[in-house]
């Protein structure tokens, strides 16, 4: 692939990616969406960090091996009983972050 085919490809999927989000931003105050549609979009940003996070968790060294990657599972159950009890995304950060390297330095 030469340069100019490549930054034509780039160019070309940047503008499909700003109409495609700017054609929703501006035709929003066209549609009325009823309560219980908008209700479910709630939901939405948990279950998209569930499905990043839990890839992380659960797959180790590029196999299903849930119980090789124990310190995984304990950081992630150690993060989540901080979520829980503080609602604070930052200390559950720090919380699961700890646990892991704290884990991965003591194994």
């Amino acid at each position: 692939m030469t340069n100019s085919i490549f930054w034509l490809t780039i160019s070309a999927i940047g503008i499909a990616t700003i109409l495609m989000r700017g054609s929703f931003i501006l035709t929003a105050e066209r549609f009325k969406l009823s309560d219980k549609f908008e209700s479910l979009l709630k939901f939405i940003p948990a279950s998209v960090l569930a499905a990043l996070v839990t890839p992380a968790i659960c797959y180790h060294e590029g196999a299903i091996d849930v119980l090789g990657g124990k310190e995984r599972i304990i950081a992630a159950l150690v993060a989540l009983v901080v979520a829980y009890k503080t609602r604070n995304i930052l200390f559950t950060i720090l919380s699961g972050m700890g646990t892991l390297y704290l884990l991965g330095y003591l194994f």
